[in-house]
């Protein structure tokens, strides 16, 4: 009855292997990969947002995974600290955070009831505003985003 499951496990798999990992060592193409999408997710959230658009994007069960999984790649980059690989010079994990914190704001503002986003990418959006290098709550906030795994905290 949950179709998206299998797809959403494997991606809160891949985002707390990263934070758990020890290696300071990354992939500089992936880290780019992932910083473009999570800027693109932001950005059509947050151009989006007055319409129902953000609402069905990010409850929708094919792009629910997808809409989560970027942010949670964000996550990633922050607490790691890959946007210090060499070869990524046009990564800047502190654009993503300030873009998340706007987002933020405006959800905040004009949805003091209802969000029109799904209530999961909401929380995974405020933990990468959060977000910052190498930092506990990072990963304990991330861990906690990652809700279908059974024991993620070890």
């Amino acid at each position: 009855a949950n179709p998206f499951k299998e797809r959403l496990v494997l991606i809160q798999l891949a985002a707390t292997s990263w934070v758990r990992s020890e290696s300071k060592q990354g992939d500089a193409r992936l880290a780019r990969i992932i910083y473009q999408r999570c800027k693109l997710m932001l950005s059509v959230l947050r151009r989006r947002l007055g319409c129902c658009f953000a609402y069905e994007l990010t409850n929708c069960y094919l792009a629910f995974p997808s809409c989560q999984g970027f942010l949670l790649g964000g996550i990633c980059l922050v607490y790691s600290g890959a946007d210090k690989l060499s070869g990524v010079a046009d990564v800047d994990a502190t654009s993503i955070t300030d873009d998340a914190k706007t987002l933020l704001l405006l959800i905040r503002a004009n949805h003091r009831i209802h969000s029109p986003i799904h209530p999961w990418v909401l929380t995974t959006l405020d933990v990468l505003a959060n977000s910052s290098l190498g930092e506990d709550s990072t990963r304990e906030g991330l861990l906690n985003c990652c809700f279908l795994l059974n024991d993620n905290r070890a």
